[in-house]
């Protein structure tokens, strides 16, 4: 399930995380749910500059807050078709945002 959730935090595949809601109802089925489920994003992405001082730029900053609020909301209603389209519009956003501005070199989710 954790490999799944990493998977769709790298790739942003809707597939990924449904894999990861049927493993976390499977387990909710056997009566050994997990301690914890959540799509955790932009702490992942905030790492991903080359340079650490990318990441305090105002640009960066902004987006990554986009990407938190809607990380929180999805979070909040995980089960939410809904939430999960809003959060790809707006992680693919700032994914895009990201790779047109720093570049591929500079920066990998």
């Amino acid at each position: 399930m954790n490999i799944e959730l990493y998977t769709f935090a790298k790739t942003l595949k809707p597939s990924a995380f449904h894999k990861a809601m049927e493993i976390k109802t499977q387990l909710e089925n056997e009566a050994s749910p997990p301690a914890h489920f959540r799509v955790s994003l932009s702490n992942l992405w905030s790492k991903g500059f080359k340079h650490d001082a990318v990441a305090k730029y105002t640009f960066v900053k902004e987006k990554l807050e986009d990407l938190n609020v809607a990380e929180k909301n999805l979070n909040r209603n995980i089960d939410s078709k809904a939430q999960l389209d809003l959060f790809l519009q707006v992680a693919n956003d700032v994914k895009s945002g990201f790779k047109k501005r720093y570049g591929e070199k500079e920066w990998e989710p």
